[in-house]
């Protein structure tokens, strides 16, 4: 069974990774472009005693009242996320969460059934 390699980070590398994470890059940028695990970028920021970023809020309660009109007025979901700039599944989730009745599987509102009729044929295809 092969062992990992711990890796260490130089003191000016943990001064660009603070510097970086405190200009608001993510994490996970940074520990894929240092090469490390997101849980060593964790430690070395703590040990410089930075704390984690709390995330916010992807969309706001009026985001969240736009997304109900829109979808209220036919609308998909997919289209509403796009353009309020969040994922179907944020959208879908912060509109259960406001109690809004979502119509349609996957956000899209019913479609009529097809029709099972057979087309109709005209006189030159009629059966002999």
């Amino acid at each position: 069974m092969q062992r990992s390699v711990q890796r260490r980070l130089a003191p000016s590398t943990i001064d660009r990774l603070v510097a970086d994470y405190q200009a608001g890059r993510s994490l996970s940028d940074l520990a894929a472009e240092l090469g490390i695990h997101k849980r060593t970028a964790v430690a070395d920021l703590q040990r410089q005693g930075i704390s984690r970023r709390v995330n916010g809020p992807k969309v706001t309660r009026a985001d969240v009242e736009r997304a109900a009109r829109r979808e209220r007025s036919g609308e998909s979901l997919v289209t509403v996320g796009a353009a309020l700039g969040a994922h179907l599944a944020t959208i879908r989730r912060e509109l259960a969460k406001a109690g809004v009745a979502i119509l349609g599987e996957a956000g899209r509102h019913p479609r009529p059934p097809a029709s099972r009729s057979p087309p109709a044929r005209s006189p030159s295809q009629a059966p002999v």
